[in-house]
């Protein structure tokens, strides 16, 4: 719905089409029959696959550090990033 608003807001399409809210609006609703239409230019939420691009840092192995999980090797990097 957030999505959809601020397409509206800047005259564009919107993405998400869906049939019925369930429950009140900003307390916990959700919407039934949602469908995504990738054709027009409104905003829209990433899918998994482009999360997992984006978190992959374009690169080619499992994980943006190297092939292996390593939670030492996370650390090292996350703690580099933040001096």
């Amino acid at each position: 719905m957030f999505c959809n608003a601020l397409s509206k807001g800047e005259g564009l399409d919107t993405v998400y089409t869906y049939k019925a809210i369930i429950g009140r609006q900003g307390n916990g609703c959700s919407l039934k029959d949602v469908v995504t239409d990738f054709n027009v230019s409104g905003y829209r939420l990433p899918t998994e696959a482009e999360w997992q691009f984006a978190c992959k840092a374009g690169t080619k192995s499992d994980y943006y550090w190297g092939v292996d999980y390593n939670p030492f090797a996370v650390n090292e990097k996350v703690s580099c990033l933040l001096t």
